[in-house]
């Protein structure tokens, strides 16, 4: 015991440097954690793909008898009704995700999951500049755009924003990316049957309950580029669409979301209150007195606050511990008399 007090004494500032040492490489895992936590995974992904054909095929089934009341002759557009495709999904650690699909030809459906560290968008065009300081933005506003052409981006930032949905008819890319030009992506890109994007690596843009909306999003667009009239596809959406919003709206409850965010939750509700059209009013009654309920709940505690301060703050803080030792201890051995010489 004795000579572990000794080598303590001797050794202090080692030994207190590893202790911090240990302490910040804690602090950086457990913060690690809390980024991660809202990431989508490789199994989550797989999750979602499951439940994007399921949903669809549901769908598809529901209605195709074979589509007598929506006057479909032809059924060769709702190929994710009829016939299995392989999925090749791909995470971006920095911003996006993105599903490719192809015709399965061994008759049943796989499903390949990998992450890159790049954007998304690079995965898709790869030769596009990577220094976009400086473009200038042709900026895409939330809204539905359909392409049915090729559009070369050169010399500028194609930059679609959060709620844009840019969907493409030819099978072949239709976005010709320069090496002088780039593309951003917040909204989705949606390239019929072959590329599904989003601008989001989200556990909650990629949840199952997502899955079942997009699904609906996308067998409804196939309704209506076959051909099928406004009164039927609204009918579609209103049989379909109201529980689907209802299991988002109850999940986005539970996280707690609505509390920071009520333009969320009014652009939630207004969706539901649309599509729900004059049919369940009760339950639009019951999901407001939810919210207005949940809105008065206590908040958080001091303790939560101050541990979602810390992790927002973790680079100051480590930056500022490390400083302060390294300069008290400079200072400290700076001062200490110098042993004199034995004559």
């Amino acid at each position: 015991m004795r000579n572990i007090r000794e080598y303590l004494k001797r050794h202090t500032f080692i030994v207190t440097l590893t202790l911090i040492v240990f302490l910040l490489v804690g602090f950086l895992f457990v913060r690690l954690m809390f980024v991660e936590s809202g990431r989508i995974s490789p199994d989550e992904i797989k999750e979602y793909v499951d439940e994007y054909f399921s949903e669809y095929r549901h769908l598809y089934d529901s209605n195709n008898l074979p589509f007598i009341d929506l006057n479909i002759m032809d059924i060769s557009n709702f190929t994710f009704g009829w016939r299995n495709f392989d999925t090749s999904a791909v995470i971006s650690t920095a911003h996006g995700t993105a599903l490719f699909f192809s015709p399965s030809e061994q008759g049943s459906s796989k499903i390949t999951v990998k992450e890159i560290s790049d954007p998304i968008e690079y995965y898709l065009w790869p030769q596009m500049l990577r220094n976009i300081s400086g473009l200038p933005v042709i900026g895409i506003k939330p809204g539905e755009y359909l392409f049915d052409g090729v559009i070369t981006v050169h010399g500028a930032l194609m930059y679609a924003e959060p709620g844009a949905s840019l969907r493409c008819v030819l099978k072949d890319r239709p976005f010709n990316v320069t090496s002088d030009g780039a593309v951003v992506i917040f909204g989705t890109y949606i390239l019929e049957h072959s590329i599904f994007l989003k601008g989001s690596n989200a556990k909650e843009d990629w949840s199952r309950t997502q899955a079942d909306i997009d699904a609906l999003s996308e067998y409804l667009y196939d309704c209506k580029s076959t051909g099928v009239n406004d009164t039927a596809i609204q009918n579609i959406e209103t049989r379909y669409k109201p529980s689907i919003l209802l299991d988002r709206i109850a999940s986005r409850m539970k996280s707690g979301i609505y509390k920071s965010n009520q333009a969320l939750f009014n652009s939630d509700y207004e969706e539901l209150r649309r599509v729900a059209a004059d049919t369940m009013n009760g339950m639009l009654t019951k999901v407001l007195n939810d919210y207005y309920a949940m809105q008065q709940e206590s908040s958080p505690s001091l303790f939560e606050q101050m541990a979602s301060y810390l992790l927002q703050k973790a680079d100051a803080i480590i930056v500022t511990v490390i400083t302060t030792f390294v300069l008290t201890w400079l200072g400290i051995n700076r001062r200490k008399p110098k042993p004199r010489a034995r004559s």
